[in-house]
């Protein structure tokens, strides 16, 4: 019996302490982290929390270049109140129900739903620029916004979490390889 139960401890071993389990244990404690993350530290305006500043709002300003036209832009909730004093004929209210909006200069991607309710329309945006991440939820009309929840992260948050958990499993193999070769050189 004992014989059995070294031979399995063993084999354990040998997969903790192997490379394409660790790949595997990254993996798979990337997609575990990824739930809990997403739920955790969102800030939500009904239980009076400030939202994050730098979620941004969908805004449709007259285009200059083409007369009659508008043209669609993202701006941060801390800038919306210089921006409405630069461009005042400005509209918060999407034009589409849902688009993304790039900024190829800055890097800032912001893509956006929009559910219109007669004069209101209630707009999910997803802010990302490097590894910043900002979901938000928002109401607006055509002149004002009232934040509703926003969350923000990391891109890379649930990679540490896959890293971390793959690198505590690691280091379990090696101290158990490290305790059996200690054993056996002693000969018990």
């Amino acid at each position: 019996m004992r014989k059995k139960k070294v031979v399995w401890l063993r084999k354990i071993v040998a997969a903790l302490c192997s490379p394409v389990f660790f790949v595997c244990s990254f993996i798979g404690g990337t997609l575990l982290g990824a739930g809990p993350l997403e739920a955790l530290g969102g800030r939500d305006m009904a239980r009076g929390e400030r939202p994050d500043l730098r979620m941004t709002v969908v805004v449709t300003v007259p285009d200059p270049e083409k007369p009659g036209a508008r043209r669609v832009e993202q701006v941060m909730l801390s800038a919306l109140p210089r921006f409405k004093e630069k461009h005042p004929g400005y509209s918060l209210i999407p034009p589409h129900p849902e688009g993304r909006i790039e900024n190829t200069f800055t890097e800032m991607v912001t893509e956006y739903k929009s559910t219109p309710s007669g004069d209101v329309a209630l707009v999910e945006t997803t802010f990302r620029h490097e590894m910043l991440s900002v979901r938000a939820r928002y109401a607006a009309t055509r002149t004002e916004v009232k934040p509703l929840y926003t969350k923000s992260g990391f891109v890379f948050s649930a990679l540490l979490v896959g890293l971390g958990i793959a690198c505590v499993l690691g280091i379990i193999g090696r101290v158990m390889k490290y305790s059996m070769q200690h054993r056996d050189a002693r000969g018990l």
